[in-house]
């Protein structure tokens, strides 16, 4: 009896380390589904400080996972895009030249950084400014009545 316990001990060993292995495995995240998580942080939560470093984490533990991490270093750029940091233009820059294979995130990188330049010109151009315009006025147009025939296909009016 005691020869049969001592030639099953190895195989206990070996049993429990491929347990201790899988379920080690199950607890680590995807890349996908990190990024779901940080999409859900950005979009869901709004909380974009937070999705930045989600994303972040995705580009430096998922290298190989090469369209993940193009989107989630897209979407850093979309996140700083959104907080007005000028980080934004480095991130869409690190999209084109550490992800060139990656076409459609390419893409939409090289789409902002063309509108970038003149979107930042016009938040300089009217900072500070506020514009209020007044497009209707009722009291100076009360003896101008107009109202919709009932298709809807006219406008009577009287002046």
């Amino acid at each position: 009896m005691k020869k049969q316990s001592k030639s099953l001990f190895p195989l206990y060993m070996l049993i429990l380390g491929v347990l201790i292995l899988f379920s080690g495995l199950s607890w680590q995240q995807t890349a996908g589904e990190l990024f779901e998580k940080a999409l859900y942080v950005e979009e869901g939560q709004g909380d974009l400080q937070k999705a930045i470093g989600l994303y972040q984490d995705i580009v430096k533990r998922f290298p190989e996972s090469r369209e993940a991490a193009a989107k989630a270093q897209l979407h850093i750029g979309l996140c700083y895009e959104k907080l007005g940091f000028k980080e934004a233009e480095k991130a869409f820059q690190k999209v084109i030249s550490d992800f060139p294979e990656q076409a459609e995130a390419v893409k939409l990188a090289r789409e902002k950084l063309t509108l970038l330049p003149g979107a930042r010109a016009a938040l300089e151009k009217d900072a500070g400014k506020f514009r209020i315009q007044k497009v209707w006025d009722a009291e100076t147009y009360d003896w101008f009545v107009v109202a919709p025939s009932p298709d809807g296909s006219y406008l009577s009016y009287s002046s």
